[in-house]
């Protein structure tokens, strides 16, 4: 699911429902880390946003993809959030870490926590003058068992939710210009 599925009841009804999802985040999370079993919140009170704990996420693989090109649509904002490019080679590197996210305080009806993995995709060594590509990807899929950690699985992610090939990424993973 794209960036309009970012929304905190919806995450929470698809788990509740056993639903498996893969959703492109827009907004940069509160956060919280998980504690050795992750699936509980640590007790140390530790708000992060999901910027801060993708930090020094280490890359687990890297592929070498093509992004097409992309022409500047009509609308001003659409020229900002998606600026014209020449199809080229890019190396993509990925990465995740569980994380719990955090309800919005204006819901509180809803689970207090929502553990899930998170999957960071972006360009490495961005040629000069091109916008990097870059994205945050939310699933409940697994992706830190024995034969995923290949990475095959990280990628497959990556590649299901946001199609590289029409790669609408931007340089930044969440909110806007």
């Amino acid at each position: 699911m794209d960036r309009e599925a970012d929304a905190y009841p919806l995450l929470c009804a698809m788990v509740e429902q056993g639903h498996r999802f893969v959703v492109r985040m827009a907004r940069d999370r509160n956060v919280s880390e998980l504690a050795e079993d992750e699936e509980e919140m640590l007790d140390d009170g530790a708000r992060l946003r999901l910027s801060e704990a993708l930090v020094e996420l280490p890359i687990r693989l890297s592929r070498e993809v093509v992004l097409t090109q992309r022409r500047a649509g009509p609308v001003p904002a659409s020229k900002r959030a998606h600026p014209e490019r020449s199809e080229r080679m890019a190396t993509l590197g990925v990465g995740a870490r569980r994380l719990a996210l955090r309800s919005p305080y204006y819901l509180p009806e809803l689970a207090e926590e929502l553990a899930v993995n998170v999957v960071v995709v972006q360009e490495i060594d961005t040629p000069a003058g091109e916008e990097p590509v870059a994205w945050v990807l939310a699933t409940n899929e697994p992706v830190d068992t024995p034969n995923q950690g290949s990475g095959l699985q990280l990628l497959s992610l990556a590649q299901a939710s946001s199609n590289l090939r029409s790669s609408r990424a931007g340089s930044r993973p969440w909110g806007r210009r």
